[in-house]
């Protein structure tokens, strides 16, 4: 026991880590700590070390989002299982759509105005609107938030493609003033969409209230 002590110091002066002393000298990772815990290590041993236990982090976190990654898979894969079974019929895209309304859209009552900075939400969004209603397409309007940094060109275009509301039926974008030196990568504004029926509004509010009133029961 006394020679398997000593050379666990000696890989610990080496700059052997407590993981792999304990794997060389086949003993538990307790054992190796508590026998080389009055090491003193060199620089250059001290910086070994360092480098691995960052390699380590490292390591130790792609295995994490591989994991992460393969149990999302499994969730898509149970989720779209789940949803074969429904039919997206118009009443049920009527009661995903005020829900989303609910949650982002404007509760002024006289139009309906919808805004989000995730290209997905508002495509999804007008997706389901567009299959509930009768609409009127030259009846949407469309505003962008931009910060100062932004090319309002590329930006308006980027949300025209998205929401499939032409230029034309844009209004003047809001530049909201970025004080920091801070850019977000990939951000491409909120975008805005206003719908002018009144009736519409009133039975997306309907909707979400007397459906969360039934669930409710």
């Amino acid at each position: 026991m006394l020679h398997t002590k000593e050379k666990a110091i000696e890989l610990r002066t080496a700059g052997a880590s407590l993981s792999e002393i304990a794997q060389s000298l086949k003993i538990s990772k307790s054992t190796a700590s508590l026998w080389v815990r009055r090491v003193k290590l060199s620089t250059s041993a001290e910086q070994k070390l360092l480098c691995k236990q960052n390699s380590s982090r490292v390591l130790g976190r792609r295995k994490l989002f591989a994991v992460r990654e393969q149990n999302y898979a499994v969730l898509l894969n149970k989720v779209a299982g789940e949803l074969q079974t429904l039919t997206f019929d118009k009443t049920l895209c009527k009661i995903l759509c005020a829900f989303l309304y609910w949650g982002e859209g404007s509760k002024s009552g006289s139009f309906v105005s919808f805004i989000n900075s995730d290209p997905e939400m508002i495509r999804t969004f007008l997706q389901l609107f567009r299959k509930s209603f009768a609409v009127d397409e030259s009846k949407f309007r469309a505003l962008v938030h931009l910060h100062n940094y932004h090319d309002e060109k590329y930006i308006q275009t980027f949300w025209s493609t998205v929401s499939k509301i032409p230029l034309n039926q844009f209004t003047k974008s809001f530049i909201k003033p970025n004080s920091s030196k801070y850019k977000k990568e990939g951000y491409k504004g909120c975008f805005r969409v206003r719908y002018y029926d009144v009736q519409i509004a009133r039975e997306l509010k309907a909707l979400y209230n007397t459906t969360a009133q039934t669930i409710g029961v």
